[in-house]
């Protein structure tokens, strides 16, 4: 590693580029050495010097350092005269590489440093004399002595510059130029075409500057000057100028000589003139143009010593003139152009430009004529006649003659100038510019921008839109353009194309050829009337009055609204509130302005341009007409709003389906309507569409919608027309066969008012989904009526309910149906009006008939339908749709109906009650105890489905009879009996059949015969069955069995048989002993429906039923007792059944028999005799009624109690009645009636004297009759009773009964008998103790 270190050591060199010396001493001195190390090997190492370094020269020890370190000599001698000298190196260093220390290498390096060479170079650059050396000589100087810190001295340096010696040559620098520049100043040129190489020049305010040698310290003062110099650039003339003494003033202190120069010609050698024409170019188009000026001048001087001529004094000084900078700096600026007339090929415009000279040259050139350039394209001239300029602003009429038509520039500039913006422009010479030959590089180098400004007045004063009622449709509304024409010669408008744009967005375009041209005069204004192709993008008009509004200070809160919903969001529908969107569009467009880009074709005077043309801000009138632009924006707003509604339907009613048309009632709602409000209008039919086709069209009324509710739908008789008769009716057959469909609703041309607008053109598309019929399963058969059987079967009315479960409904005029029983036709059906309201349940009537020839097993089918019915069983049935005639459509429809339902059974039993009408009990026969024979007359009131009653024939029961408790008294079963209906009930007269009685059933037996005796009515109970036979006519007959029965009836009870009466006295015997005998004829009313065969019956008769009362019995021999009244006697209308019942009963004393009507009437008439004043006696008019049976004889009126008179009351006051005898007897036939007058003696009861001692009327006064009511006086008299006989005591009775005598003529008069003892009482017999049923 050593060996390797050592030996890249020894490869490499030291340079060493720079030596500084400092801080120098006898014996040491710092030194700052710069270098490098080169070829020092392939790695990278850290070389420290850690010991002394000895510096060596020629083999001469000069001293030792430190690197870095301090370097001490003891001799060093520099060689100041030599060009470099070598230093000798040798020392020790470490080096670090590699992660390794390699110590002690040796160091020996010889290192080359450049020396001062003898200082040369050395100059004297100032001296100052007061006069010349006009030889010239050089300077020597040595050097001795080296003192570096300016007071002690340094042997060794000392040495090394002893021998230097330095060599200056003393000199000036340059020869001495007293004038040391120039200022022409105002410099001004006169050119003429003949002076082109001598133009006057003249300057004021030319300064030289000057500089005296040193040392000239007096004064002097510059009088006049003169001049004779030559202009050159770079070493070449230019012209000369030779200028007589001029004054001049001076300023020493200043070192400046000004003076005026005067008109003089500034000559320009022939072989001058090309660089002078340069000379002159540069100094047009240049900023500052630098040249010398070499001559001579000569001044008169006043000094202190006198005037002092100094003749040629030479000089030579650059100067600068500023040049004209192509008059460009500033540019000029066109402070007016017009249009001055215009020929078929060019049009002349008058220019006034203000030129500004940024330099302090004047200059006359004569006519200039350049080129107008614009966009590098030469468009025409401009001549500025007679140009003279000045420094500073310069306002020159110029005249320019153009052919914009020629070019694209020419248009465009033509377009900026007249839109008023104005055009950047060159101003660009060309070698014939001038006719001064001088100046053709000068102005042919001349190339001036400037700003050419544009029209001050516009083309367009203003504009007016006008939207017409077929813009919407065509896109065209109308525009009225003021036009202005700022041009001096009239314009035409030939044609005109253009783009409308608002904020850069398009209003429309205006593209109009006139045939006949309107002339615009010049500088004058006129209207013209164009068609406006508008563009009608929403999104364009939205921003288009919104900016509007906006700028005009509207709330945009509401209009934001509308956008808003267009993006699909559902603002809070308060923000509308008051809100007119037509008073805020004519508001908004209220100051609209807008840009109108066109090109046009115009003739300015005679000359014909197609230019474009672009006007901002154009100020546009709108008026009401506006508004029929709402629905560009409104429309798409309206319909997304439409989109976004829901549709659908609660319920469609068709009303008086036809063929081709019909109306419907329609319920249902537009819901999520956005949050206008709104009104719908439906110009056109909307389209309902099913399965792809169009099937119908409705025309819908206007629907009014309230926001975020939308609207419901209550619309009556709306029109359905069938626009596809295949397609309607595949898609009835389809509705009512299924649970749902789809309808797709569509239609075009809605109006949608809202917000004060009208926005028309909405479309409509919605797909409701709605409800199907669903095979209308949920048919349901809730009663039927047998209405009558004939030859074609039996006819049914069937009640039905049929929940719909449809949307749609409709009356159905007839449908018909064929019914059938596990798949066996019964017979037709037919529904007429049958209504299906949707969602709900409807009731029908089915007529429905079981034909006789419909199934073989017609007969086991209707028996089942029977006996399901009175079992409870429903009876399942099918209905085939056969068709609905008058419209197709239904017609195909019904026939692929087919209804599965239930006929129900009967919802009541099927015995409703039964009436015992009569009843025949045998309780007399040997076996009738316990099993009394019963024959009974019953009426059933049934619930069986016959309209005219049930057909039944015969009728059997097996019926358990309930007492009044419900125990089962006895069970009655009585086989098939004939039977007649009529209505709903069904009479039977029963065959005679036992009562059977249970053996534990006889005291409950009993208990209802005693209860049937006594009660007035009984109710008891019947429960069973009962079986029948049908006649149902062609079909046959069918037997019903099982019917059930359980139902409470009555029977009116015997009440105890306590209606007994004696109708009439038959006969009487007195077979003595105080006995009497009496045949007679009595009634015993039955008050029920029984009729009992009783047999013997022996009755107890008296005054009452005590021991004491016993007056006899009384026997009746095989007694039957029918209902109602028995009369048991010589009746001749009982005489074919009742002989039996003539009886003998014993008669009590004073037997009084009541008649079956009063005796008498209740109400006399009294009439006041002319006697009666005398007698006392009034006549006393009575109606007197006879027992049925016998005639009778009366003889007299007499009070039952005895002779005594008979209190009567008239008028309140108490009167007696006295009856008199009468005259004769007169006789009343049996059952007769007649009017009898008898007088009575009226006396007021305790006084004396005749009734008409009080209240008398006169011998002569008028009758008058008294109302006498027995029954309503305080003591009223008893009414009198039929005359009866006393009898003797009672005899035994007789077993004959003799045969009725007839009525006497003349009976005997007989007295009544006197005697006290009292009458005895009539009593009604007491009841039997018999049973009787």
């Amino acid at each position: 590693m050593p060996k390797i270190a050592q030996g890249l050591r020894d490869k490499s060199s030291i340079n060493l580029s720079q030596i500084d010396i400092t801080n120098s001493t006898a014996t040491s001195m710092d030194i700052v050495m710069m270098g490098g190390m080169q070829n020092t090997g392939p790695f990278h190492a850290d070389i420290p010097f850690p010991g002394i370094v000895y510096v060596s020269w020629n083999g001469i020890e000069l001293g030792t350092t430190l690197i870095p370190g301090t370097s001490k000599a003891a001799v060093l001698q520099l060689h100041v005269h030599a060009e470099s000298f070598v230093w000798h190196l040798e020392g020790k260093l470490n080096v670090k590489a590699l992660g390794h220390t390699v110590k002690d290498l040796n160091l020996r390096k010889d290192i080359t440093v450049n020396a001062f060479n003898g200082h040369e170079g050395i100059a004297i650059e100032k001296f100052s004399l007061p006069g010349d050396d006009p030889t010239g000589r050089d300077t020597i100087a040595t050097g001795f002595e080296v003192k570096p810190d300016g007071v002690n001295s340094v042997e060794w340096l000392s040495a090394a510059v002893k021998n230097l010696k330095l060599t200056v040559p003393l000199q000036s620098p340059q020869p001495l130029q007293l004038i040391k520049a120039l200022n022409l100043g105002a410099l001004g040129l006169v050119f003429t075409p003949e002076t082109a190489y001598q133009p006057t020049t003249t300057s004021t305010g030319v300064v030289a500057n000057y500089a005296l040698p040193d040392g000239f310290g007096f004064g002097i003062q510059f009088t006049q000057v003169a001049n004779s110099f030559t202009l050159s650039r770079n070493e070449v003339p230019i012209a000369n100028i030779n200028s007589t003494y001029n004054p001049s003033t001076s300023d020493m202190n200043a070192g400046t000589l000004t003076f005026n120069l005067l008109a003089t010609p500034l000559v320009v050698p022939d072989a001058s003139q090309q660089p002078f024409q340069e000379f002159n170019r540069d100094l047009t188009v240049g900023a500052n143009l630098g040249f010398n000026v070499v001559g001579f001048a000569s001044v008169y001087a006043n000094t202190s010593i006198g005037t002092v001529n100094l003749v040629n004094i030479p000089f030579n000084a650059s100067t600068e003139l500023s040049g004209l900078q192509s008059l460009a700096n500033p540019a000029p600026a066109i402070t007016e152009l017009q249009v001055v007339s215009g020929t078929p090929t060019d049009l002349t415009m008058a220019i006034t430009v203000v030129i500004v000279n940024p330099s302090s040259i004047s200059l006359s050139a004569g006519d200039i004529v350049l080129d107008l350039m614009y966009k590098g394209v030469r468009l025409g001239t401009v001549t500025m006649p007679n140009l003279s300029i000045v420094p500073g602003d310069n306002t020159v009429l110029a005249s320019s003659t153009i052919d914009p038509a020629a070019s694209p520039e020419g248009l465009e500039l033509l377009t900026l100038y007249t839109s008023g913006a104005g055009a950047t422009v060159s101003i660009k010479g060309t070698p014939s510019s001038t006719n001064v030959e001088s100046l053709s590089l000068a102005f042919g180098a001349l190339d001036i921008s400037s700003q050419m400004p544009g029209l001050q007045s516009k083309l367009l004063a203003g504009a007016s839109l006008v939207v017409l009622d077929t813009t919407l449709v065509d896109g065209l509304a109308q525009t009225i353009v003021k036009v202005n024409n700022p041009f001096v010669p009239p314009m035409s408008i030939l044609s005109i194309d253009s783009t409308i744009t608002y904020n850069g967005a398009s209003l429309g375009t205006v593209v109009s050829t006139f045939s006949t041209p309107p002339v615009i005069p010049g500088t004058g204004q006129r209207d013209i009337t164009a068609s406006l192709a508008m563009n009608t993008n929403p999104e364009d008009l939205i921003k288009l009055i919104r900016v509007q509004a906006e700028k005009n200070g509207l709330d945009l809160t509401a209009f934001d609204g509308l956008l808003a919903i267009k993006n699909g969001a559902n603002p809070d529908p308060s923000i509308f509130d008051g809100f007119n969107v037509a008073d805020f569009v004519i508001k908004a467009m209220a100051g609209l302005s807008v840009d109108i880009t066109m090109t046009t074709t115009v003739k300015v005077g005679d000359y014909q341009v197609t230019m474009p043309y672009t006007q901002t801000g154009v100020a546009t009138a709108t008026d009401q007409t506006i508004l029929k632009l709402i629905p560009i924006v409104g429309t798409p707003i309206a319909q997304l709003l439409v989109e976004r509604s829901k549709l659908a339907f609660d319920s469609i009613k068709i009303l008086s389906p036809a063929e081709t048309s019909f109306q419907t009632d329609i319920v249902g709602a537009i819901t999520e309507t956005g949050p206008l409000d709104a009104q719908i209008v439906f110009p056109n039919p909307v389209t309902i569409s099913y399965g792809g086709k169009a099937i119908g069209t409705m025309m819908m009324p206007t629907v009014n919608a309230i926001a975020n509710k939308g609207a419901e739908l209550n619309l009556a008789g709306v029109p359905f027309t069938v626009t596809d008769l295949d397609a309607f009716t595949d898609f009835n057959i389809f509705a009512l066969n299924n649970e749902k469909f789809e309808w797709t609703i569509s239609t075009t041309g809605l109006i949608v008012n809202a917000m004060g607008a009208s926005m028309p053109g909405v479309s409509m598309t919605k797909t409701v989904t709605l409800d199907g019929f669903n095979k209308l399963a949920a048919l349901e058969l809730t009663s039927y009526i047998i209405t009558n059987i004939d030859d074609a079967g039996m006819h049914l009315v069937i009640s039905a309910s049929l929940a719909n479960p449809s949307t749609i409904g409709m009356t159905i005029p007839v449908s018909n149906f064929n019914t059938q029983s596990h798949g066996l036709i019964l017979g037709p059906a037919v529904a007429t009006g049958l209504t299906l309201v949707p969602h709900a349940t409807s009731t029908f009537a089915l007529n429905a008939t079981i034909a006789p020839n419909s199934s073989p097993m017609i007969g086991p089918i209707l028996t089942g339908i029977f006996q399901n019915a009175i079992g409870g069983i429903p009876t399942p049935l099918e209905a085939q749709g056969v068709g609905a005639p008058g419209v197709s459509w239904l017609d195909k429809a019904i026939k692929t109906l087919l209804l599965h339902t239930n006929l129900p059974p009967l919802p009541v039993p099927p015995i409703a009650a039964v009436n015992i009408d009569a009843m025949s009990m045998d309780f007399a026969c040997e076996t009738c105890v316990w099993a009394p024979t019963a024959i009974s007359t019953i009426t059933a009131k049934t619930n069986l489905p016959f309209a005219g009653g049930a057909p039944i024939i015969q009728l059997s029961q097996n019926v358990e009879i309930l007492d009044k408790n419900g125990q089962v008294v006895g069970t009655l079963n009585t086989p098939y009996a004939n039977a007649t209906t009529s209505g709903d009930t069904v009479t039977t007269t029963t065959p005679a059949a036992p009562l059977e009685v249970a053996a534990g059933s006889h005291e409950i037996y009993s208990a209802f015969i005693g209860d049937l005796n006594l009660a007035d009515k009984y109710e008891l109970g019947l429960r069973g069955s009962a079986n029948s036979v049908l006649d149902l006519g062609v079909l046959g007959k069918i037997e019903v069995k099982g019917i059930k029965l359980d139902v409470k009836s009555s029977l009116d009870g015997l009440q105890g048989l306590k209606d007994i009466k004696v109708i009439s006295i038959a006969g009487l015997e007195f077979p003595g002993a105080g006995d009497t005998l009496a045949t007679s004829i009595i009634r015993v009313h039955n008050p029920s429906k029984l009729t009992l065969k009783l047999g013997k019956i022996i009755l107890k008769a008296g005054l009452n039923t005590t021991e004491s009362g016993y007056s006899g019995k009384s026997t009746i021999e095989d007694l039957v007792l029918v209902p109602g009244d028995n009369e048991l006697g010589p009746n001749p209308a009982l005489a074919a059944g009742l002989k039996s019942l003539v009886t003998s009963v014993v008669l009590p004393l004073f037997l009084v028999t009541p008649p079956i009507a009063p005796a008498y009437d209740n109400e006399a008439s009294i009439k006041i005799l002319p006697t009666t004043k005398d007698d006392g006696l009034a006549d006393i008019t009575f109606r007197l009624n006879n027992p049925p049976k016998l005639g009778l004889t009366v003889y007299e009126f007499f009070d039952r109690s005895g002779p005594a008179p008979t209190d009567m009351y008239i008028d309140s006051a108490r009167y007696r009645l006295i009856p008199q005898p009468f005259a004769s007897p007169f006789y009343l036939n049996a059952a007769e009636s007649n009017t009898i007058t008898r007088q009575f003696k009226l006396q007021l009861s305790g006084e004396t004297g005749p009734l008409v001692e009080k209240g008398r009327a006169g011998s002569t006064g008028p009758d008058f009759e008294l109302l006498l009511d027995y029954t309503a006086s305080v003591n009223p008299v008893t009414p009198p009773t039929s005359p009866t006989t006393e009898s003797p005591a009672p005899q035994s009775p007789v077993t004959e009964t003799p045969a009725p005598q007839p009525p006497v003529t003349k009976p005997p008069v007989t007295e009544p008998p006197t005697t006290t003892e009292p009458e005895a009482p009539v009593t009604s017999p007491e009841p039997s103790p018999i049973p009787v049923a």
